[in-house]
């Protein structure tokens, strides 16, 4: 039995069937054309990204 194929309402691009940012919950059909992730707005990322603007990590 084939899986159903869902098409993004925005684009018009098949969705796909992936887990929610930080890989734990159930998977979500997600369209990775134009409602993908944005890397720089992932909890992850702010952290790290906070963690090289602190002034102990600037050495110059």
């Amino acid at each position: 039995m084939e899986p159903k194929t869902e098409i993004c309402p925005k684009c018009g691009r098949k969705l796909e069937f992936a887990l929610p940012p930080g890989g734990k919950g159930n998977r979500l059909y997600r369209c990775f054309n134009c409602g993908g992730p944005d890397p720089l707005k992932d909890h992850t990322a702010d952290g790290y990204l906070r963690g090289l603007k602190s002034p102990e990590n600037n050495t110059g």
